[in-house]
């Protein structure tokens, strides 16, 4: 399952940079919060185990929404084929100080507020050089185009982009829509 947690303002991500202890893709950026499906629970569980797990924040204080699943095989090296299928979520949190947040540092090395614009490119250079981990690329383009393909547009390569983002309002999970330019809300 992979979570993707935006700050209140809707202009950052939060990404966690992966422990140079990390068994594949040291040192490289990913999602905010990534992790695997225990056998018998479901993945709505899984996600908030792995946010209080990874990032030390309260599951039950923060609304998660489910946006969708994929299936993805990774090939990590020759005798290593990574076949999942991601549950796919995103929640919208307080832009609080990166000290403020206990992150679990056994896994990862630090966590960053990215500007939404700089993770778009991060994702478009996504590559075995780039500080994205390769594995999430695919992940990540996904976000990408969900985010600002629903009624609004991103063009590829221009500085002129319009953004889409899915804000929770209640614990029903209304969904609002909100554009960045000229800072109007489109309901």
């Amino acid at each position: 399952m992979h979570l993707y947690v935006f700050d209140k303002e809707k202009k950052h991500i939060l990404l966690q940079k992966r422990s140079p202890h990390a068994d594949h893709y040291p040192n490289r950026y990913s999602i905010s919060v990534v992790g695997h499906v225990d056998a018998g629970e479901y993945s709505f569980k899984a996600v908030q185990r792995e946010l209080k797990e990874a990032l030390g924040m309260d599951p039950h204080a923060i609304e998660i929404a489910f946006l969708f699943s994929y299936r993805q095989d990774v090939t990590v090296e020759p005798t290593y084929i990574d076949r999942q299928i991601n549950d796919v979520y995103m929640c919208v949190v307080d832009r609080v100080d990166l000290k403020k947040i206990p992150y679990n540092t056994k896994d990862i090395a630090e966590v960053q507020w990215v500007p939404f614009e700089d993770f778009i490119k991060m994702v478009e250079g996504a590559s075995d050089t780039s500080d994205l981990a390769p594995v999430y690329g695919k992940s990540c383009q996904d976000i990408v185009c969900f985010l600002t393909q629903h009624g609004t547009e991103h063009r590829h390569g221009q500085s002129h982009c319009t953004y889409f983002f899915i804000l929770i309002l209640n614990k029903q999970s209304l969904f609002r829509h909100f554009c960045t330019e000229n800072d109007s809300i489109r309901m």
